[in-house]
């Protein structure tokens, strides 16, 4: 099939789908050790932790945004094709 050109939309369906399951066991996980934390209540290492699970989280959006955009992130070999979407 080759690369795609620009204007076709490829499908993602299972590249979105691999990563949100490795990505919701992940955060999972990262939830879990919030919830291990807050019978410490050290309010600052909650927070610390919330906050790691939110960029995480809005890492794996990126990507998924990303691959929508330009197929082959972050593999590509057109460095100018990449937009981060934040």
């Amino acid at each position: 099939a080759g690369p795609s050109r620009i204007g076709q939309q490829p499908d993602l369906s299972e590249c979105d789908s691999l990563l949100s399951v490795s990505r919701t066991e992940e955060i999972n996980q990262l939830t879990q050790r919030v919830i291990n934390l807050s019978h410490l209540q050290h309010l600052s290492v909650i927070a610390y932790e919330t906050r790691s699970i939110y960029e995480k989280v809005k890492a794996s959006m990126r990507v998924s945004l990303c691959t929508r955009i330009n197929p082959h992130y972050p593999f590509g070999e057109d460095q100018s094709t990449y937009r981060v979407v934040s």
